[in-house]
């Protein structure tokens, strides 16, 4: 890029937060849980906050354009 401009470099940060939320969620191996699944009656779904909304592994490309913004910070 030649030339920085704040709404270029809002961009870049805006798209790096987008593809760290795309990122499969950091897991311990080799702990697994043995508690029963929870079954909620219908009143109680309706207060959970609901779960973000994951499109699928974001690219290598995108990783490394996330990256290389974090170094930035």
């Amino acid at each position: 890029m030649a030339e920085w401009t704040l709404e270029a470099v809002a961009a870049r940060l805006a798209d790096a937060s987008r593809t760290a939320r795309r990122l499969p969620p950091a897991r311990v191996q080799g702990y697994f849980n043995v508690w029963p699944a929870i079954v909620r009656s219908p009143w109680e779904r309706l207060s959970q906050e609901e779960e973000p909304l994951r499109w699928g592994p974001p690219s290598p490309k995108d990783v490394e354009q996330m990256l290389e913004v974090m170094r930035w910070v």
